[in-house]
């Protein structure tokens, strides 16, 4: 249960679940929220495992899809080798870096080819006119076309710093790679953005950045006047391209030292269905004779998102709740016959000392669910609620009582 409970590994592996992404124990660290190895006191489930790599339960598959995709990621990069002499065409061109799912060798076939441009000071436009033409065959819209690269993301080095700083573009940074660097741009642009290391704090180890290819600027110093009427150019190219696209604008913003292309919300949508995933519900009860309403309850709370914990009372807890001659069955059983339904991420014995407010308190501290899911029949709700408020979580009733169905009325009808 450590396992589950550690959000060092939980988080990283939910989220790269998003993307179909399993990931090896360097990955998970690398990927972590937590400064240091998560894996340091965890005792790891086999449900979360396969060959190696970390997935949530029951995704064993997404194992055999990482090695397919990273096949297909090599023919795209095949492809970007083969044009990278391009870039170096246009001296405005700082850096150019590969985003998206080929970043990580994780695109599929007719994935397109998502890439980042960094540009000199004012140079942005008159860059991605000249890009675009270069590429022009591989950029058009509408056309099924394998390999197609996509110009995401234009920033010029006066504007390297990301407005939105979440996890999202946390891993978005640091995931980049660099395939076309000059003076330094890669490293400066981390720099810039260097709040990453609140999300992502171990994804760069040792004293410095990954230098990665650079290339010296070679370009002579222009006169004044030239510089004069490039900048009058890079208007015009602002000016032209804006005009163009302005009518189809939905969620792209754009400026005179940025660009960002991106007409779906993809950072909202990801980190909602991060925030989903990484939520930790728990549920306790006995569980003697599994009935219809036990179902209900664990299904309700299933669907509050994330991972589900059921805590099972000790045989000795239960008889001092129920009486004697219970539970029917034995601690080991009721286990096994919550597993067989498939519902829950992990199913624990409690304590068998279990029974005051202090005991209560400790599983939660030590567990720290988002929720505590009950039936509206669960008993001491007020300090349940208190007892969740103190470590930031919360009490949410998943079922209304049933009053005609319970163990106890199953086991008097016989």
């Amino acid at each position: 249960m450590a396992w589950l409970t550690n959000r060092g590994i939980l988080a990283p592996v939910a989220y790269a679940d998003i993307f179909d992404y399993p990931l090896t124990r360097e990955e998970v660290i690398k990927f972590s929220p937590i400064k240091g190895d998560s894996f340091a006191n965890a005792k790891v489930s086999p449900y979360w495992t396969t060959s190696s790599y970390f997935h949530l339960p029951g995704r064993q598959k997404l194992v055999s899809l990482r090695k397919k995709r990273w096949h297909f990621s090599q023919l795209k990069w095949q492809k970007l080798k083969q044009i990278k002499w391009l870039f170096s065409l246009i001296p405005w061109i700082k850096l150019v870096g590969v985003t998206g799912a080929l970043s990580m060798n994780n695109s599929i076939e007719n994935d397109d080819i998502d890439l980042l441009i960094i540009t000199s000071k004012n140079r942005l436009w008159l860059a991605r006119l000249l890009l675009t033409a270069l590429l022009f065959f591989r950029l058009r819209r509408g056309h099924k076309i394998n390999n197609r690269f996509c110009l995401n993301l234009f920033l010029d080095e006066s504007a390297l710093i990301l407005a939105q700083q979440n996890l999202y573009t946390a891993h978005e940074l640091c995931q980049l790679k660099p395939l076309y660097n000059r003076d330094q741009a890669y490293q400066n642009f981390l720099t810039a953005n260097s709040w990453y290391k609140q999300y992502l704090p171990n994804f760069f180890q040792g004293p410095s950045f990954p230098q990665g290819p650079t290339l010296k600027d070679k370009s002579e110093k222009r006169s004044d006047l030239i510089g004069l009427l490039m900048d009058f150019f890079e208007s015009l190219a602002f000016k032209f391209q804006y005009f163009y696209m302005k009518r189809k604008i939905t969620h792209e913003k754009i400026g005179r030292h940025f660009a960002f292309f991106h007409p779906r919300p993809t950072g909202e949508i990801v980190l909602k269905k991060y925030h989903k995933a990484t939520k930790i519900i728990l549920v306790t009860g006995v569980f003697d004779i599994l009935h219809i309403e036990h179902k209900k309850l664990l299904l309700a709370a299933k669907n509050q998102g994330g991972i589900l914990l059921v805590g099972v009372e000790a045989d000795q807890r239960v008889r001092q709740l129920k009486g004697p001659g219970r539970p029917i069955n034995k601690l080991e059983v009721r286990i096994k016959n919550l597993q067989k339904l498939k519902l829950s991420d992990e199913v624990f014995p409690l304590p068998e000392k279990f029974d005051s407010d202090e005991d209560h308190s400790a599983l939660i501290n030590q567990i720290k669910p988002d929720i505590l899911a009950v039936s509206s029949s669960t008993p001491n709700l007020a300090v349940k609620r208190r007892t969740m408020q103190c470590s930031g979580g919360r009490v949410v009733i998943v079922l209304p009582h049933n009053p005609q169905i319970s163990t106890t009325k199953i086991i008097k009808s016989q």
